[in-house]
């Protein structure tokens, strides 16, 4: 990757840190790292963690560009009654995320019960408002197709488009593959069925759906594959953090060790 490419990746990316055990201080260290990763390169979109830290990351980013952002709706299962789910979403826009990732209720997913699944989303984007709605989908859960004439194994593309076009009529502004909590989380596969549905809408609507890679891309080698597909598959620029995005913990590191070796 040139440095303008890392360049832009870093300012696409989510630094998430979803592990459960993030004092006050270790997340103003992570924002101080979003803001600053290197001389040079730009700071990331958004800092992505859990409700009880986003107050603290809210404070840490005010003025800096960077928006806060926070996981909702009963993370990583929803399974939790959805009033409560979205009673704990407008905490955290009350804490101050300008950014809200929910999960879609899977039960309902694998039903095939799709007006839920919209009901679901539209109901959390009414407490968004302007805010941000990041939809993830948990595609890696989602089945698999076999091609019978060659053996291989996808994911389950049409519960995916589904899931995807679900999401999109309840008002998502962003599809979101992963929580990064389950066995599979992003795969080529499942980002490509997402865009073309993206692209689709795009094409018949005019209207932009962001698409949010999340759950395995440590390196920038791994996004590779991602970027291609964006490159060619979706008809805007997507090279904004209104249109995509890279949820990684890790990922940074590695943007900053090739930008300091560039």
């Amino acid at each position: 990757m040139t440095s303008k490419d890392l360049a832009s990746l870093t300012g696409i990316l989510d630094l998430t840190s979803l592990s459960g055990f993030e004092s006050e201080q270790d997340i103003e260290a992570l924002c101080q790292k979003g803001i600053a990763p290197a001389e040079g390169l730009p700071s990331v979109a958004a800092i992505c963690v859990y409700p009880l830290r986003v107050s603290t990351v809210a404070k840490a980013t005010q003025g800096s560009g960077v928006r806060a952002c926070a996981v909702s709706g009963g993370f990583p299962h929803a399974m939790s009654p959805l009033s409560a789910q979205l009673i704990e979403t407008q905490s955290v826009l009350d804490d101050g995320a300008l950014e809200v990732d929910i999960v879609i209720p899977k039960w309902a997913a694998h039903q095939g019960d799709w007006q839920t699944v919209q009901m679901h989303v539209a109901a959390h984007k009414s407490v968004c408002g302007d805010a941000l709605l990041k939809v993830i989908l948990e595609t890696g859960e989602m089945g698999s197709d076999t091609n019978d004439s060659t053996g291989t194994v996808a994911p389950g593309t049409e519960m995916i488009a589904s899931a995807c076009k679900a999401a999109i009529a309840g008002g998502a502004d962003f599809l979101k593959t992963s929580t990064g909590k389950v066995a599979i989380s992003a795969t080529v596969e499942a980002v490509e069925v997402m865009m073309k549905v993206v692209a689709d809408h795009y094409q018949k609507t005019g209207q932009t759906v962001g698409i949010k890679v999340a759950g395995g891309v440590r390196t920038v080698e791994q996004a590779h594959p991602y970027i291609a597909l964006a490159e060619a598959h979706l008809p805007f620029d997507w090279r904004h953090p209104q249109y995509m995005r890279f949820g990684a913990s890790s990922l940074l590191d590695d943007i900053v060790t090739q930008w300091k070796a560039s």
